[in-house]
């Protein structure tokens, strides 16, 4: 994809994860206050997504803005590509419950990595696996919310 063109869809697709992250906090502020001592809100764990996804976006906005924003003419939108990602990602949403978080998880993230782009394999299953791990601690031990274990196996 040229350069132009991937500067002016970073710049849409920033501004529209900009304002979702606006949105999202903006309900996460109006969850009700918890009443334990010495707990975090329900709204912790949203607000913290939230600026997360904010901080992302504003990166992106940045990196869109320092190229050129002009598309050569005759390109067409990678449509097909889009809905490729979305078909992936909807089956990976109906297998989740089915398969659980270990086996549905890591193939996900390599096969939306190589949709991105990656080529080198050890780099994808490393990413995945890592990744993986990485989401695993973050809800199971340090928020200590379950995953989907699978009702398969």
């Amino acid at each position: 994809m040229p350069k132009a063109r991937r500067a002016r869809d970073d710049l849409v697709v920033a501004l529209a994860l900009l304002a979702f992250a606006a949105g999202y906090g903006g309900l996460a502020l109006r969850l009700p206050e918890r009443n334990i001592p010495g707990s975090v809100g329900l709204d912790f764990v949203p607000l913290l997504l939230a600026g997360t996804l904010a901080m992302l976006a504003t990166g992106l906005l940045i990196g869109a803005i320092r190229r050129p924003a002009v598309a050569p003419a005759g390109e067409s939108p990678g449509w097909g590509q889009a809905g490729l990602v979305v078909s992936v990602m909807l089956v990976y949403i109906l297998a989740l419950p089915y398969l659980g978080f270990w086996l549905a998880t890591p193939p996900y993230l390599a096969v939306t990595m190589w949709q991105s782009g990656a080529r080198r394999p050890g780099v994808i299953l490393v990413t995945a696996m890592g990744l993986s791990l990485a989401l695993w601690a973050v809800f199971i031990a340090l928020f200590a919310v379950p995953l989907p274990r699978g009702s398969l196996f």
